[in-house]
């Protein structure tokens, strides 16, 4: 026997960068990255959990970012 009815079920429309605000949709898809981050026991963010979704740009800006500390935090290292 089959049986039919009608289920509303969630599904994504648009995912907007976090960083910029614009969608990330082309065309079909989306396209994204995803920041994201789960502090364990004993941190001072204990339980605490983050997830960003970033376009394109702002991915590249943030890694620009994150290399640049690097950099700084390296610059007068002796090892």
């Amino acid at each position: 026997m089959k049986i039919t009815g009608i289920e509303p079920r969630e599904v994504v429309i648009n995912i907007k960068c976090d960083g910029c605000g614009e969608s990330t949709r082309k065309e079909q898809t989306f396209e994204y990255a995803t920041l994201s981050a789960a502090w364990g026991y004993n941190s001072k963010h204990d339980s605490e959990c983050y997830e960003i979704q970033l376009c394109e740009i702002c991915f590249y800006s943030v890694l620009g970012h994150i290399k640049e500390l690097y950099r700084v935090n390296t610059l007068f290292k002796e090892d």
